[in-house]
């Protein structure tokens, strides 16, 4: 366990900045491999009361050594639709989120960025969530992106964008948005726009 804090706790004064930091791995000698897991968790940078970021995430490092060597990097986890992991590699990470709260309003991003043998991949989505009592507001905006190396170059972009408004524990309006591109050898395209208001509801 690796523990960073701001200033050093032995001082007694309260922390600006912490960041405390799990890590566990192995190496399998019979089959030559590698694998490190760090998580960040219960971390955070800013004073209490004022302006305050929680910070979280688990970075991943896979290494086989054997007759047909190769690696797997990961901060953050992987994208939803990729499954040529090997069965040993966890693909349940946290993903890489900074947070943080005004009154009723909270924001968080979190992010995610992976290289495979045969792949790169990242993504992001942005939430915010203020709650009024009687009324209340959730959006959230997100991209994922894969993009195949091997064995033929081939990518998939995935953005979404959700919002809705709530008053007494009811959806009033609600608005979304989805798209995915694919490429390059054969373009597609697919989307979808929906709205609601009250109970009319068309996509």
């Amino acid at each position: 366990q690796l523990l960073a804090q701001l200033p050093p706790k032995d001082l007694g004064a309260p922390a600006i900045l912490k960041l405390l930091i799990d890590v566990v791995g192995y190496y399998d000698a019979d089959t030559k491999f590698l694998l490190i897991r760090a998580r960040l968790r219960d971390s955070f940078v800013g004073i209490e009361g004022f302006v305050k970021l929680d910070l979280a995430g688990e970075l991943l490092l896979a290494m086989d050594f054997g007759s047909d060597p190769s690696f797997v990097l990961s901060a953050g986890g992987f994208h939803p639709r990729y499954t040529g992991l090997p069965a040993r590699i966890p693909r349940d990470l946290d993903r890489m989120r900074v947070s943080f709260g005004i009154g009723p309003v909270k924001l968080s991003v979190e992010v995610y960025f992976a290289i495979t043998p045969n792949s790169v991949q990242a993504g992001q989505k942005t939430s915010l969530v203020a709650d009024f009592g009687i009324a209340g507001i959730e959006a959230s905006l997100s991209f994922d992106v894969l993009v195949y190396i091997a064995p033929r170059f081939f990518f998939v972009i995935d953005l979404e964008f959700k919002a809705k408004v709530k008053a007494f524990g009811e959806t009033l309006a609600a608005v979304g948005v989805s798209a995915t591109l694919s490429g390059p050898d054969q373009w597609r395209i697919r989307g979808e726009f929906s709205f609601s208001i009250l109970w009319w509801d068309k996509s």
